[in-house]
Parts: C-alpha cells; structure tokens; sequence
C-alpha cells in the first residue's frame, strides 16, 4: 500500500494541468470561431493613412497628396480631411510662445503631413483620430 499512494498522487497532480490546458484551447477555439464568424480580419485590420496637404485651419488639412490607403481606399485626397490633432504628437515649432506644441502652434496654409491608423477600406467618421503630425516648413 505504501508504494500505491504516491503513484495515487503523482497522477492526480500530472491531471489537473492538463485539464486546465484543455479548458484554455477549448476557450482559443470558441474565440478564434467567433472572429472567425464576424470576418476574417483582414479588413478590420488597422493600416496607416498618410495624407500631406495644407493646412487650412481648425484642424483641417486639404489633402494634395498621400499613399494609397488614403488616395485610392478611402478618398480623403483631393478634399478638405477634418482630423483631430489634440492628443498627437505634433512635431512643430512653438509659434505662439505658449510653451506647448500643439495643433494651435499650425499656420494656416503651412504644408503639413498627417499620419493616422484606421481601419483599412474604410477610415470612419471626420474627425478622424491622428497618430502624428509633422510640419513640413
């Protein structure tokens, strides 16, 4: 008997690790199948619009230029792009002496570029949300 008990033990501790591990992939399966259910991800997936343009005020920029996810995908050149610039970094000089650099510090008509990650094919509503902005004067 007393060679029986330790065998008792060690099998019961070598099987609750592994009823965890098969709780946890039956948890990866149902969630893989729900993202699987809603789409494969690949449109949902979040890509980088750049758009350069100038500045034309009140956080708008006209888009003269930018790559394809802005220019084919999502039209935003061509047009004015209402963004909203309060919480991206943004890499200009301090012209309004304030000691901040933020969206306030653009000049009107200076040519700016704008980089922000949105959905791919379809970036949302104006405004949309920025990652960084970058005076180009």
């Amino acid at each position: 008997m007393r060679g029986l008990r330790p065998a008792i033990l060690l099998a019961a501790a070598l099987t609750v690790p592994a009823i965890g591990f098969a709780q946890a992939d039956d948890q990866t399966r149902s969630a893989r199948a729900g993202i699987s259910a809603v789409g494969d991800g690949i449109e949902t997936q979040p890509v980088t619009y750049v758009v350069r343009g100038p500045y034309l005020g009140k956080q708008i920029v006209r888009g003269t230029s930018g790559n394809r996810h802005a220019d084919d995908e999502a039209g935003l050149i061509g047009r004015p792009v209402r963004f909203d610039m309060r919480v991206a970094p943004i890499d200009v000089k301090d012209s309004n002496d304030d000691g901040y650099t933020d969206h306030r510090d653009l000049e009107r008509g200076s040519l700016v570029l704008v980089k922000a990650d949105l959905p791919k094919n379809d970036p949302g509503p104006e405004p949309l949300p920025v990652r960084f902005v970058r005076s180009l004067e």
